[in-house]
């Protein structure tokens, strides 16, 4: 929940399990550690970072920041964070050599690869904007989690791998979105750094001896997003009861109404947030129902 609002209405993305499959890394990685047989998990290891890379490409970097932390942590040795990396690294390489020319992911590459086109005015990109648009909203905890670390947290080589992890992850986000997107889809495209922090909140937590304070400031600052998250709500839940009168006003002897924009005056049918065909489709058949 923190550092989100539109996104948390995905039902899924695989930007959201690509994160959840980074957990799982962490916890295969923590569960080694504390085994007396670690090699018997380097078959789940292998597993978990190849499945990775079926998700998204984003997974060089989650996966790197997991087997980076895990190394500083002493979790894992140094051959098997290289070998980690490796697999990472081989994986990436064959995804873009597998990657159709002219398709989304081969013309996200291209943008990227044109970075030095962007860089003199990086800070005045629509995508830099977003970020610098919100301190605020969804991102106040983000902020607050990067203050506490940089406060309680003592190890400074773990606290700095995170934020050079995290820059260095928005920095090539910002190059290969440089004009943005929809609100909803910047917001999915900066959550993998968002995770860097939260992750390491999480190790601070269970390394603490005295929980409470965390616990009390994690459940304060998902209150605040979830704020924002009603918030959001409430918008698409609008733009859903408007769509449903239109599908109503179709009735069952029209079932394939071509609605206008100013379909009964209403402007505010124009926001896409949402593919409106797959909402009028889901409407229709719970009518029908």
């Amino acid at each position: 929940m923190i550092g989100t609002r539109e996104t948390f209405f995905h039902c899924t993305t695989e930007t959201h399990l690509l994160l959840v499959f980074s957990c799982l890394l962490h916890g295969a990685f923590e569960a080694a550690a504390r085994s007396d047989r670690a090699k018997r998990y380097y078959a789940v290891w292998a597993l978990i970072l190849i499945w990775g890379f079926f998700i998204h490409p984003n997974a060089i970097f989650t996966y790197f920041f997991v087997t980076g932390l895990a190394f500083l942590r002493k979790r894992i040795t140094i051959k098997e964070a290289l070998a980690a990396i490796a697999v990472c690294a081989l994986s990436t390489l064959v995804k873009m050599g597998l990657t159709p020319a002219g398709s989304y992911d081969s013309k996200q590459y291209d943008q990227l690869f044109a970075w030095n086109e962007n860089l003199s005015r990086f800070f005045d990109l629509p995508a830099v904007w977003f970020i610098t648009s919100k301190p605020t909203d969804e991102y106040l905890g983000l902020g607050v989690l990067m203050a506490v670390l940089l406060i309680a947290y003592r190890k400074p080589l773990e606290l700095l791998f995170t934020f050079i992890c995290a820059a260095g992850f928005l920095a090539i986000t910002i190059f290969t979105f440089p004009y943005g997107d929809s609100l909803v889809m910047m917001e999915k495209a900066y959550m993998p750094a968002g995770f860097m922090f939260v992750l390491l909140f999480c190790v601070l937590f269970y390394r603490s001896r005295r929980k409470w304070p965390w616990t009390v400031l994690a459940v304060i600052l998902a209150a605040h997003s979830f704020m924002h998250i009603a918030d959001a709500g409430a918008l698409f839940t609008e733009r859903l009861d408007r769509l449903a009168t239109i599908m109503k006003a179709a009735g069952p002897e029209h079932p394939k109404l071509i609605a206008s924009f100013d379909h009964r005056g209403d402007d505010r049918l124009r926001t896409n947030h949402w593919a409106t065909s797959l909402d009028a489709l889901i409407l229709s058949q719970s009518l029908d129902m």
